[in-house]
């Protein structure tokens, strides 16, 4: 018997991520809608093998993106993810067993790696976010980037699932710094003193604050990739 949420997913030229992204998910639930906004590799073709809903849209934004596609699916309860993230065994679990509560949002522990490593310091350490909520309580806001769940309800209750999402950050540092270059530009500049010291900031955080040293060289390139993204925010 599938639980009655939908999963909901956006992507664009994710064919090295995709198809272990959907495997993750098979049997539990019997809606999971894929977006794609533009793909010029293989996704849709991998897309295309599973059983699940495939919609094409232009890009236009990531968060009017994803509340597009959550009106695309069948259920209000959305589980919403990334294409280059897949479910641990715990969390499948835990999700097989769900039961909803109507003014509750539930967050889930994403671990991230780069290439096959984990990593379990610095800014990048394990990270809870709020990824399964009802859609007639909660929205993505309107951000360029590093779109948040804003609530449209004054109750709200947050419950942490067990279990994870693995995410594939990215497959080296190079790929990384491209990412944030990307990120960079879509943001809102911040100007002024505290803007210029913010890299310097993120830096310290990163590599000290957040104990990232712990993971060796890795770390510091890390916290050194951390510090140029701020500062071409800042820019």
């Amino acid at each position: 018997m599938y639980m009655a949420f939908s999963i909901v997913i956006i992507c664009r030229d994710e064919e090295d991520h995709i198809g272990n992204c959907l495997s993750s998910l098979q049997g539990l639930t019997d809606d999971v809608i894929v977006v794609d906004t533009g793909s010029a590799d293989r996704t849709k073709e991998i897309v295309s093998t599973y059983p699940y809903k495939l919609i094409e849209k232009e890009w236009i934004g990531f968060g009017p993106t994803k509340n597009y596609a959550n009106l695309q699916a069948k259920y209000d309860w959305i589980l919403s993810i990334d294409a280059d993230e897949l479910i641990d065994d715990v969390l499948y679990k835990a999700l097989s067993m769900w039961q909803p509560q109507s003014t509750q949002v539930y967050g889930v522990k994403r671990i991230n790696h780069i290439g096959d490593r984990q990593i379990r310091y610095g800014h990048l350490r394990p990270e809870l976010k709020t990824r399964l909520f009802n859609r007639m309580n909660y929205r993505w806001d309107d951000k360029p980037v590093h779109e948040l769940l804003i609530p449209t309800i004054a109750k709200r209750n947050i419950e942490i699932l067990n279990g994870g999402l693995i995410h594939y950050q990215e497959k080296d540092i190079e790929s990384l710094d491209r990412r944030y270059e990307t990120y960079a530009s879509l943001s809102i500049p911040k100007k002024g003193r505290l803007g210029k010291l913010a890299p310097y900031y993120h830096f310290v955080r990163s590599y000290l604050f957040m104990l990232g040293f712990l993971e060796g060289r890795l770390g510091f390139r890390l916290a050194k990739s951390r510090f140029k993204y701020s500062r071409l925010k800042a820019a």
